[in-house]
């Protein structure tokens, strides 16, 4: 599976829809992940879990309130599906496609 490249991300959240930009690249062996938010910012360097067809990585946020945005997804070819666990607001579907 090489998931390497740029992606758009999609979650479903209580707030309303939100998009992301994700670009993900494997240095070394191990798969790191950017995510760019208009609202969260800039999150560089993110480590990205691989279980199979299965990735996972999490985002620090602290504004406007201090959470971790917990990522979990399968993917399937040049898409990807799951959800994102946000603290005290719960779960929301996340779909992602190559950009």
């Amino acid at each position: 599976m090489n998931i390497d490249g740029q992606w758009k991300l999609t979650a479903k959240s209580p707030m309303g829809l939100k998009t992301d930009d994700l670009e993900f690249k494997t240095i070394d062996g191990k798969l790191t992940g950017t995510q760019i938010s208009e609202g969260l910012g800039t999150h560089r360097d993110l480590p990205v879990k691989v279980d199979g067809d299965t990735i996972s990585w999490s985002v620090p946020v602290t504004k406007p309130m201090k959470l971790t945005l917990e990522f979990k997804l399968q993917v399937d070819g040049d898409s990807m599906s799951g959800t994102v666990k946000a603290g005290i607001f719960g779960n929301a579907p996340v779909s992602v496609v190559r950009a």
